[in-house]
């Protein structure tokens, strides 16, 4: 039979499995025969005393200890940070604005919209 790696239980119930022959004879040489046993003789009953009834066991309630309350953090304060006074801003009159365009590209720059350029020098050095 080839070796194999086996747990202790499986190692025992394979021996038993293997070898019952064995086992049950060393049983048998081994243990001694069995003497008569008498039986027991009947204690003798004890006199019942003449006194009362003990009083029933009433428990006595446990009083636990209780532990004093943690002590109580103090809260820090909350940090704000100081106001500084705004100067007063001195109000201006706004500029006049300048007059409206007549051009057309200055229209069409309003609308978002623009004229392509003029292609007449391309790929040329500006001079």
């Amino acid at each position: 039979m080839a070796k194999q790696n086996l747990s202790r239980q499986a190692k025992k119930h394979l021996d038993e499995t293997s070898q019952p022959a064995k086992k049950a004879d060393l049983r048998k040489v081994a243990t001694p025969p069995k003497q008569a046993v008498a039986p027991p003789k009947p204690a003798a009953a004890p006199p019942k005393p003449a006194v009362a009834p003990p009083k029933p066991v009433v428990p006595e309630p446990v009083v636990v200890a209780v532990s004093p309350p943690p002590p109580e953090k103090t809260k820090r304060p909350r940090f704000v940070r100081e106001k500084v006074e705004k100067k007063p801003e001195a109000k201006t009159k706004a500029l006049p604005l300048p007059p409206r365009s007549k051009k057309l590209v200055a229209k069409l720059m309003s609308q978002n919209l623009a004229i392509p350029p003029k292609d007449d020098r391309t790929g040329l050095p500006k001079p």
